[in-house]
């Protein structure tokens, strides 16, 4: 919903919620994969092509918690500082 409405993209809390959303279903997503994507000699199914965007797509792991960080920090001065979208932006 939000990435279909450019009116609730246009909202700082919403899009660090869209990038927490994406960033944590592509890391969930190689976490569910495990080791299924290494090589057959690294006691895998894959290749090292897999095992490669294994590897790229498990950078995204930190961006998860650093979005969390950030959102918690949006809440912080909306809620209690009282800062609105248009003084942060």
């Amino acid at each position: 919903e939000i990435a279909s409405s450019k009116k609730k993209r246009s909202h700082v809390g919403q899009r660090l919620l869209l990038g927490m959303a994406i960033t944590d279903a592509i890391t969930s997503l190689t976490y569910i994969l495990g080791t299924a994507p290494h090589p057959v000699e690294y006691g895998g199914s894959g290749n090292q092509a897999t095992c490669n965007a294994q590897g790229f797509f498990g950078q995204f792991v930190p961006s998860t918690a650093i979005y969390n960080a950030c959102l918690a920090l949006y809440y912080l001065g909306t809620i209690k500082y009282g800062f609105s979208d248009s003084s942060q932006q």
